[in-house]
Parts: C-alpha cells; sequence; structure tokens
C-alpha cells in the first residue's frame, strides 16, 4: 500500500478536483461531498472482503487445498512475534493466491 500512496493521492486529488468543478455549477441539493483516500479504500476494503472470501471459498470447494501456514522466524527463546506471525501470514496468503491464480 505504501507503494501505491502517492498514485492514489493524486487520484482521489483528480477526483476532488472534478467535484469542485462540478460544485460550483450544480445547484446546492445535489452537490458531491470531497473524498478522502482512508475513507475510501476503508470502504473498498469492507465491500470487497466478503467477495474475495466467496471466491476462495469457490476455489476451495472445487478441489484447491490451502497450504499449511508456515510458522518461522523463532526468536531466541522460540516465541514467535506478532510481525513475524504477519508477514509469514502475508507471504502465506500471497503465494496461495499465486497457486490458485495459475491454476485457472
Amino acid at each position: 500500500m505504501s507503494k501505491e500512496r502517492s498514485y492514489h493521492e493524486t487520484a482521489v486529488k483528480e477526483v476532488n478536483d472534478l467535484v469542485r468543478k462540478y460544485n460550483v455549477i450544480a445547484p446546492y441539493p445535489v452537490r458531491r461531498a470531497q473524498y478522502t483516500l482512508d475513507v475510501e479504500l476503508k470502504r473498498v476494503f469492507d465491500e470487497s472482503a466478503e467477495e474475495i472470501l466467496k471466491a476462495l471459498r469457490e476455489r476451495v470447494n472445487a478441489g484447491d487445498t490451502i497450504p499449511s501456514l508456515p510458522l518461522h522466524s523463532l526468536d531466541s527463546k522460540g516465541v514467535v512475534g506478532d510481525e513475524q506471525i504477519r508477514q509469514s501470514f502475508f507471504v502465506w496468503f500471497i503465494d496461495w493466491i499465486r497457486k490458485v491464480l495459475l491454476r485457472s
């Protein structure tokens, strides 16, 4: 997300510029609110989460297997920290998605 942040900020700025132009000539009752990046990203994630899970369920029901989550990067006490879990899950999830998509 951080790589794409500047692109998204520019895109939201362009949309807001258009909204401002529209609002200048539009009657008050139909004027649009400005968009903010964080609100729009949250809405996208909220709206797409169920569809992503539905598609993954369909793939699994079609015979695709879910690999086990690797837990590595233990610290000296044999404990996995939160950041290692997040990184391991992210890598596992991306690899699994890639495998599922390549089978299509």
